[in-house]
């Protein structure tokens, strides 16, 4: 109830109440899919891969725990069921998973364990301090590791060297697009440079784009954002107009525009510069 008089709420505010809740049930259903494989959507509403090291983890608590506790009863919890559906649901969109399966087991979980805690206080005091630093250390580790580089990818993925200002000619001109994939080069360019002259390509969400622009840049995306694919978009791209690929390694093979290299992984294009007397728009700074 409190969620529907919010939407409500925030509808009347907008002043535009109808085309609101309209376009937020449009973005919903394009951005969960659309028709298009699943791997080209945003990692949230992709599958789940099952969380198998989760799974063993919850049986083995719970089978600890039974020891003390009648099962029975917490396989009543309505908590309990909402976290079996959310991993259920998971195997389809692992934003189940993660907004309502995993908080919901987390919390069975922590019951589970207070009661194994509290019957287990027959151990002396020296062993529950053992046992709570293992798992300290062992989670400090889980949570540091840089696996997969799911740290450390992040440290060039800020972007920041794009929007410098020895770089602005890189960036397109004033009313130009910046051709993207990365919907992470548009939030930290607007975060700098909220008052820039210039649209992205891909912005807070690629469901939000024309149809037109929305099925080139699947097309894109599908061919793995190869040199080839990226023609669709050479063949649109104005003077006026910049691209940004994401890739290491040398430059992308396609010779009909200029390219340069910002930071490690990100490479600039545009078409070859003709010499014009019209100055270049300023870059504005944070």
């Amino acid at each position: 109830m409190l969620t529907a008089a919010g939407m409500v709420a925030g509808a009347a505010l907008s002043g535009h109440p109808i085309q609101f809740l309209w376009q937020g049930a449009v973005h919903a259903v394009r951005a969960a899919g659309g028709g298009w494989p699943s791997y080209l959507l945003v990692g949230e509403f992709q599958p789940s891969s099952g969380s198998l090291q989760f799974l063993v983890c919850v049986g083995l608590i719970v089978a600890a725990a039974g020891r003390h506790r009648d099962l029975g009863a917490w396989a009543r919890n309505p908590v309990a069921w909402l976290a079996a559906i959310g991993w259920l649901l998971g195997l389809s969109s692992q934003r189940f998973w993660f907004d309502w399966g995993l908080p919901a087991a987390v919390f069975c979980l922590a019951d589970l364990l207070e009661t194994s805690l509290v019957a287990g206080r027959a151990y002396s005091r020296a062993a529950r301090v053992v046992a709570t630093a293992v798992v300290a250390f062992a989670l400090t580790l889980a949570v540091s590791a840089d696996h997969g580089r799911r740290w450390s990818n992040e440290l060039w993925r800020l972007y920041a060297p794009i929007y410098a200002p020895q770089n602005r000619t890189w960036l397109p001109d004033r009313g130009g697009v910046l051709y993207n994939t990365d919907m992470n080069i548009f939030y930290l360019g607007v975060y700098l440079n909220p008052q820039m002259d210039y649209r992205f390509e891909v912005g807070f969400e690629p469901a939000l784009l024309p149809d037109r622009d929305l099925s080139e840049l699947r097309e894109i995306q599908r061919r793995g954002v190869s040199d080839d694919a990226l023609g669709i978009w050479v063949r649109r791209l104005r003077p006026i107009d910049r691209m940004a690929v994401l890739r290491s390694g040398p430059a992308p093979k396609i010779t009909s525009l200029e390219w340069y290299s910002p930071m490690q992984g990100v490479w600039m294009g545009r078409l070859p510069r003709v010499p014009s007397s019209a100055p270049a728009s300023p870059l504005a700074t944070p």
